[in-house]
């Protein structure tokens, strides 16, 4: 850059020394002569030289550097619901109309990723005033390389409210309810050192710190719901909201071998993880469950052998400390803790670029141990996806874990992988609590696009098992959705989910009630159209039916049109 500069200065008939830029003696006939140039003190001179040089090189091009797109965006939608207080009898309806305003803050280049969206929402009702609330939103993941190859740091957060019961109140739409709700705060920061030792070894020294704090909703926690026959009582926000939060901080050591090994790959792992919790007042004080502490203590050794191109056997052997217990008093959840050797076998088999089955088999947290992780491409047009798990964790960590596997979507928006739908992280069938559990946990996914069709489906089934439920918690979801582009301006969306609580139990973890089995079905359809390239609207019908083992059924309908503006 500075040979192109000083030839533009020659061909100007100006003089240079070197690579320093004096002030120009220019003998073009044409110029006019610069008197008193010469005179300039040493430091002006440099510091004009360095300005001219700045301006004629223009600011350089980084490699980590990437574009930040902000796009503000505004909403109004008009609703209309047959059943405000989501009551089982006496229902009434209103009408709700919703201020959005917020942004998109995206970025993607070699060293940087980012997806972050902002928002905030009024809620006005026509009758039921004391609803009318301004709720922040917030979901995002992000990814910056401050040192090339060398330095990361991973961020996810997610600013949303959801129900504190599964009992409780719950609405068809995403707006204020009287009762059963939270404000969840769920964040993750995680700065990570990799280094390479030349072909042989990688390692990497990870720390992770992550929170979920809950606070009092814009509206409604501690007010009882009026003839709320079939529900649970609701939650008074001194036992629902205090102390609730939960902060995890996990370092981990990895080493893995490098390249140099083509049919052997051996993975070291060393990982200390600490999460703790305050219980509810009313908890606290009775007794009944009290600060939590997590702690896990883990050595792991993993050896996958090559046999050939597809197959490869998998051996692992470690020791774990498992301890969970009230600091408080000291007492430990046996059922949850333990302490000695642990280890599996299994196979990592992909026959070709289509599919990727991975399973293990053996011992972990004091018990048996299984899991398994299949995706496989049906088709051009079809992606199957498919995972199995048995840990033990907090709700909080199942919650981080839907927020960091989240996706960009082809419309920008982040989406789960295995359903290919927005999902709210923070959402969440089973009741609030801050205990830890033991939980299998599997899931099914199915996404497709064909011509103008889009497909969509999920399965999630789940149970939980800890020290306050006298029988195992078991919930079953299931999400279809299917999309169609009617013209090209103009696409239809018809989607279906099934919520069934199979087993539901006795549980103490946040409310110390008897939580009702129950099913819930709800049913949608909507027309969205594109006015302009940043001008949308979107009519929506919304259904949902609530039904409970011993006291009846809960219904709504619900209408709503809204118009989206991005800038």
């Amino acid at each position: 850059m500075l040979r192109s500069v000083k030839g533009m200065l020659t061909s100007f008939g100006c003089r240079t020394r070197g690579f320093r830029l004096l002030q120009p003696q220019c003998v073009n006939s044409n110029s006019i002569p610069m008197t008193g140039m010469h005179i300039l003190p040493r430091r002006r001179r440099y510091l004009q030289n360095l300005i001219l040089l700045v301006l004629l090189t223009g600011p350089a091009q980084t490699a980590w550097a990437a574009t930040l797109r902000i796009t503000p965006t505004v909403s109004v939608t008009e609703s209309y619901t047959d059943n405000v207080l989501a009551v089982r009898e006496n229902a009434e309806a209103d009408w709700l109309t919703q201020a959005r305003a917020g942004a998109a803050f995206t970025a993607n280049g070699n060293r940087l990723s980012l997806n972050l969206s902002l928002n905030a929402v009024q809620d006005y009702y026509l009758d039921t005033d004391g609803l009318n609330s301004l709720r922040p939103q917030a979901l995002g993941r992000g990814e910056v390389e401050l040192l090339e190859d060398h330095f990361f740091v991973d961020g996810s957060v997610s600013l949303s409210e959801t129900s504190t019961s599964r009992g409780g109140a719950r609405s068809a739409l995403d707006r204020t309810l009287g009762s059963n709700q939270t404000q969840l705060l769920l964040y993750e920061v995680s700065p990570r050192f990799v280094n390479q030792f030349g072909r042989m070894l990688e390692a990497t020294l990870e720390y992770t710190h992550s929170e979920s704090r809950y606070s009092d909703p814009a509206k409604g926690v501690s007010d009882p719901l009026p003839v709320s026959t079939g529900l649970s009582p609701p939650l008074r926000s001194s036992d629902s909201i205090s102390g609730r939060d939960q902060k995890s901080d996990d370092l981990s050591l990895k080493l893995d071998t490098g390249r140099y090994f083509s049919r052997l790959n051996s993975k070291l792992t060393l990982l200390t993880s600490t999460t703790k919790s305050e219980a509810g007042n009313r908890a606290a004080a009775t007794g009944q469950s009290g600060s939590r502490k997590l702690s896990e203590d883990r050595i792991d050794l993993v050896n996958e052998y090559q046999l050939t191109r597809q197959f490869a056997l998998i051996g692992r052997v470690g020791y774990e400390d498992v301890q969970n217990r009230n600091p408080n008093t000291s007492a430990k959840d046996s059922s949850l803790s333990n302490s000695g050797p642990t280890g599996a076998v299994g196979f990592h088999w992909r026959p070709g670029p289509r599919l990727d089955l991975r399973s293990e088999y053996g011992r972990k947290y004091g018990e048996e141990n299984f899991s398994a992780d299949l995706s496989y491409k049906l088709s051009s047009f079809y992606y199957l996806s498919a995972s199995f798990s048995q840990s033990v964790r907090t709700q909080t960590r199942s919650r981080l874990d839907q927020l960091n596997r989240l996706i960009e979507g082809p419309d920008g928006r982040l989406i789960d992988p295995f359903t290919g739908i927005e999902r709210d992280p923070a959402f969440s069938n089973f009741d609030l609590s801050n205990d830890a559990f033991r939980e299998d946990l599997f899931q099914l996914g199915l996404t497709g696009i064909r011509g103008r069709n889009t497909y969509n489906f999920g399965a999630d089934f789940s149970s939980r098992e800890s020290q306050n439920n006298t029988v195992k918690e078991e919930q079953l979801d299931i999400n279809l959705d299917y999309t169609r582009r009617l013209q090209p301006r103009l696409y239809g969306v018809l989607g279906v989910s099934y919520s069934d609580q199979l087993n539901g139990g006795n549980t103490n973890a946040v409310n110390s009630q008897l939580s009702n089995g129950d099913e819930e079905f709800q049913g949608n359809a909507s027309l969205n159209y594109r006015l302009g390239p940043s001008l949308n609207t979107n009519f929506r019908y919304v259904y949902m039916k609530r039904k409970f083992d011993n006291a009846g059924a809960i219904s709504e309908n619900a209408l709503s049109a809204s118009i989206e503006a991005s800038f």
